[in-house]
């Protein structure tokens, strides 16, 4: 990825609400994002986007930060905030 790459998470904040928030990728925003969600300052997420602009592509990387996410709980020996469930359960 190239600092013109970006990760968009895609937030469900109200029944006809949706919430983009747009970030640079400097090397460790994947872990910003997925100690954001661990800490419950997303509700809801639906799909986390990775856009590059400069290459011209964008992919859904939800995938990844879901394996992530249950790999950090399983390790941490917590459950997955039930905020998250509908995120990790699809």
């Amino acid at each position: 990825m190239t600092s013109r790459t970006s990760i968009s998470l895609k937030t469900i904040v109200a029944p006809r609400a949706l919430l983009v928030r747009g970030a640079p990728v400097l090397g460790n925003d994947f872990e910003v994002v997925v100690m954001d969600l661990l800490e419950g300052n997303y509700q809801c997420p639906r799909r986390i986007v990775v856009v590059n602009i400069a290459q011209g592509w964008v992919r859904d990387a939800s995938a990844e930060v879901v394996h992530e996410l249950r790999r950090r709980c399983d390790l941490q020996l917590r459950d997955i905030p039930e905020a998250l469930h509908a995120f990790t359960d699809r």
